[in-house]
């Protein structure tokens, strides 16, 4: 394959340190110009230098000797990116009795394309894996009664890197340290960007293994049995979900930014070694959740009379909440203002988490359970009936259904977040005296967070919401055309959203001097359940068909749909849904 790579890289006269036509000054000499508009030499950063040697080739394309964007052009070569996709199947039949049937799809593919279209930078490594397995076992354990049994999994995993290694970047630099404790020799790159112009910057894909890794099981077993105007079907279907990832932040090897804030120009301020900001992240947390869920259910198809046929279901579900295998869940309690953690999960609070900001106690001592921080809701009855019935003869039939279908997926809560991982601020160089130069990309000592990120509060007894599903049609045939009018409608009952449980009430009043419930905190998202929908429509049809093989159908639609807020989702007026 033939990848076109475009960028922009800057002037040869400016990797010299030449200015001319820029206006620079000298931040060290009470802003006065540069002779000539020229850095001298020895004024050149070496890690500057470096720098612009292994990731910024000369201007090929376009008037070199203006800067524009893009100045760079190249092609790069490489293999295809190859999807192999296998699948197997398999059924055997012991007896009439018995038989079992088998199916395995095994899928790979890869996206290896160049990480940044600045030459220095290689392919990406991105290998997505997919596993799907399905297997039945069928029991005629009578001429009225038959049982099946299902097990499966789907698994997903999408790894990946860039081609660079952190450690050896830096030190083909001449950096060492400065890095937040504990990073690991991972593929990573120091990124340096330009506020103000256009050059290039240094970026890869972050380093990240497993890469939203999912493996969910379900197994069900149902029983069928038919006895006399009874159709009736009961089983258990079980489930368990899986998930890890782990995503190291863009800024594990650090990130600097450089302006006009020194030198008057951006790339003049990278060549004497003065960053406008500096930013380092600590290494991300392995994440690793799992979830089960129950569902029970019943349904009997009964054949009332010859043209009237009632079917009638009740499901139970259960949808336990989210457990993290290493305890490090989070939540805001926004009765107590405290954030709650599992037990025994304090020793895993991150160092940084400033004191006395906000108190930190373990679930049994806020009264939350102890894995999950919030409880499950074991309210999920769904009901379901269906009628069949013509009531003047073949000709006309009417239809009506009712159901209530929960979802499935449970909340989750804050993982892997604060107070377990709370990132450094991002370092700001003093002006006119700054105090930050390379090699240094981090401060040696600096000031931890006065304030984080709190996590989001949920309501302790969250529930899952529900939708209600209902139609009813009249169906009838006349001078060969079938006509139809159906109603249907269908809503959703409590919808999961969130608001700024901080925000102050709308007013006149200064935001500064508002009140708010905690005047200390910023803001604080709170899940918890009463948003909803509702749609209602009427559909009116006829169809016909001719024994030539002509047809026609018409068909005509009236509906309605009104929703305030969809799952997740946050009104800009906390007080005021609408």
């Amino acid at each position: 394959m033939l990848d076109n790579r475009n960028s922009t890289v800057l002037l040869e006269r400016w990797r010299n340190g030449n200015f001319a036509t820029e206006n620079i000054r000298d931040p060290f000499n009470n802003n006065a110009p540069f002779a000539s508009g020229v850095i001298p030499a020895s004024r050149i950063s070496p890690v500057a230098q470096k720098f612009q040697e292994r990731f910024y080739p000369l201007p090929n394309f376009g008037n070199t000797a203006i800067f524009g964007n893009p100045n760079y052009r190249t092609q790069s070569t490489r293999a295809f990116d190859p999807n192999t996709y296998w699948t197997m199947r398999f059924g055997h039949r012991f007896s009439q009795k018995h038989f079992v049937f088998g199916r395995y799809i095994w899928n790979r593919s890869h996206s290896r394309g160049y990480d940044n279209s600045l030459p220095a930078f290689g392919q990406r490594w991105q290998t997505r894996d997919t596993r799907g397995v399905n297997t039945s076992y069928t029991a005629t354990i009578s001429s009225t009664m038959v049982n099946e049994a299902r097990w499966g999994y789907a698994w997903n995993d999408n790894p990946r890197h860039g081609p660079l290694m952190g450690q050896e970047v830096l030190r083909s630099l001449g950096i060492a340290g400065d890095l937040a404790p504990g990073v690991p020799d991972l593929p990573g790159v120091l990124q340096v960007a330009f506020t103000g112009l256009a050059i290039t910057a240094t970026s890869q894909t972050p380093w990240r293994h497993p890469g939203f890794l999912n493996f969910a099981q379900q197994f069900q077993d149902q029983l069928s049995w038919f006895h006399g105007k009874h159709n009736i079907k009961m089983g258990v279907l079980g489930g368990r979900t899986l998930y890890q990832d782990q995503n190291m932040p863009a800024a594990l090897f650090g990130n600097l930014n450089f302006s006009t804030r020194y030198s008057n120009h951006a790339y003049a301020d990278f060549l004497l070694g003065i960053p406008t900001s500096a930013q380092r992240a600590a290494p991300a947390l392995f994440q690793e959740r799992t979830r089960w869920d129950w569902n029970f259910f019943v349904t009997d198809e009964w054949k009332v009379r010859p043209n009237l046929t009632l079917n009638l279901g009740l499901r139970y579900e259960i949808h336990p909440p989210w457990e993290e295998s290493t305890g490090r869940q989070s939540m805001f309690d926004v009765a107590t203002g405290r954030i709650v953690i599992p037990n025994g999960a304090t020793s895993l609070v991150s160092p940084l988490m400033p004191r006395g900001y906000v108190e930190i106690v373990e679930a049994s001592a806020a009264g939350f359970p102890d894995k999950t921080l919030i409880r499950a809701d074991r309210n999920n009855f769904a009901p379901r009936i269906g009628l069949d019935w013509r009531p003047l003869g073949n000709n006309t039939v009417i239809r009506a259904g009712f159901g209530i279908f929960s979802d499935v997926v449970p909340r989750q809560v804050n993982a892997g977040g604060s107070p377990f991982v709370v990132d450094e601020p991002t370092f700001t160089n003093e002006l006119p005296n700054p105090t930050l130069f390379l090699p240094r990309i981090f401060p040696n000592s600096v000031a931890g967070p006065a304030t984080v990120t709190l996590p989001a509060g949920n309501r302790l007894d969250l529930r899952d919401p529900y939708s209600m599903q209902y139609n009813f049609t009249i169906e009838h045939q006349r001078w060969a055309t079938g006509f139809r009018a159906s109603y249907i409608g269908t809503n959703t009952r409590q919808g999961q959203w969130g608001y700024n449980y901080n925000q102050p009430l709308p007013s006149t009043t200064p935001f500064v001097d508002n009140a708010r419930p905690f005047p200390r905190y910023p803001g604080i998202t709170y899940q918890t359940n009463g948003a909803g929908h509702q749609y209602h429509s009427l559909t009116l049809e006829a169809e016909r068909r001719w024994t030539n093989g002509l047809a026609y159908q018409a068909s005509w639609v009236w509906a309605r749909d009104i929703g305030d807020l969809e799952r997740g989702e946050s009104p800009e007026n906390a007080f005021d849904r609408a």
